[in-house]
């Protein structure tokens, strides 16, 4: 397939023409899922983009300024990575997934899988290959920082075979030269048990990540994949501004409830219900569906109203625990690494 544009706007000459240096008036609508060399693989869904898949390594920012940095010798081995983050798993429990699409000879082995991670994607030519061998970060000037490498209205994209190359390369325990990126300082972050967040549902959580590349019918023959995209909102309220501006009762916000089979007085008519597909009841074989599990038409993600996901997970926690960030970031490692990657 070929990208294909949602909308085009005047100026999108001079976006192609000034590759990762996109002015805010520049702007050029991409569909999600659609890179200019691999298959279309997921619907179409439109996201504010600058040059997206006309870079060869598809990396793209609205940031004016891109700093590259290299990487440092890795500390162990990708099967070590493996190996320790299913030490505590049987190995029936590590399931390599398939893709409705398919894809050719691909074969559910560990030790293929491994190999294809070691020859494939850490051993074939960089993804990142416009940066010479190093990886791009945005990096904000004066006003523009944020905390972290995003500043407010601003956004960057990586594609799944870079954001997999720079989580295989973390779990081997390889850094940045000069930018402490906060992924590979995670994964090897004593928690508040001694334990290491690579060791755990953590590792675990990425080494599935990198085991959706590995079967991804996009990423064949060397393909970049969709783009991944990450975007901060130009202006964040107080909550106080929120609640005197929103104007708008409860009963118009479209809530749904979920309600258990657990004994207590049903809801009457008029409540408008969470699908079952969302609201199931936990039991002894089965864990249930909640607001949590995703997949709902028209659902959106919402984690608590912190001012950064995994804040408080830093040196603290590697997996599962009683928080919602935990779950945030285990099923959705995506979210979990460009967020650690992405600060400092």
């Amino acid at each position: 397939g070929s990208s294909s544009f949602c909308a085009q706007a005047p100026s999108a000459a001079s976006v192609l023409a000034a590759p990762n240096r996109v002015r805010a008036q520049d702007r050029v609508w991409l569909t999600i899922g659609v890179s200019a060399m691999t298959p279309r693989i997921a619907g179409t869904a439109c996201a504010l983009l600058g040059t997206a898949a006309t870079l060869a390594s598809g990396f793209v920012t609205s940031h004016s300024r891109v700093r590259s940095f290299p990487w440092t010798p890795p500390q162990r081995s990708f099967g070590q990575a493996i190996g320790e983050a299913f030490m505590h798993t049987p190995p029936e429990e590590f399931v390599v997934p398939v893709f409705r699409q398919g894809r050719a000879g691909t074969s559910r082995k560990i030790a293929d899988f491994v190999w294809w991670v070691d020859h494939d994607l850490l051993g074939r030519s960089d993804p990142f290959g416009d940066f010479g061998g190093r990886v791009p970060v945005p990096w904000p000037e004066g006003g523009e920082y944020d905390d972290d490498q995003l500043g407010r209205g601003h956004y960057v994209a990586y594609t799944r075979r870079q954001l997999c190359y720079i989580v295989a390369k973390s779990m081997t325990g390889a850094g940045t030269a000069g930018y402490a990126n906060g992924l590979q300082r995670f994964l090897d972050k004593p928690g508040a048990e001694k334990c290491l967040p690579r060791q755990g549902d953590i590792g675990r959580s990425l080494s599935v990540l990198l085991e959706t590349c590995y079967v991804d019918p996009a990423l064949a023959n060397g393909g970049q994949g969709p783009l991944l995209v990450v975007a901060k909102a130009s202006h964040s309220p107080s909550v106080g501004d929120v609640r005197r501006g929103a104007g708008a009762p409860l009963t118009r916000a479209g809530l749904r409830i979920c309600q258990y089979d657990d004994g207590a007085e049903a809801l009457g008519d008029g409540i408008d219900r969470v699908p079952k597909e969302g609201c199931t009841q936990p039991n002894k074989t089965h864990t249930g569906a909640d607001f949590m599990i995703g997949g709902l038409p028209g659902q959106a993600v919402q984690d608590i109203s912190a001012a950064f996901l995994g804040g408080y997970i830093f040196g603290n926690a590697c997996g599962l625990g009683g928080g919602q960030d935990e779950r945030l970031m285990t099923y959705m490692p995506e979210v979990m690494a460009l967020t650690f990657f992405l600060s400092q």
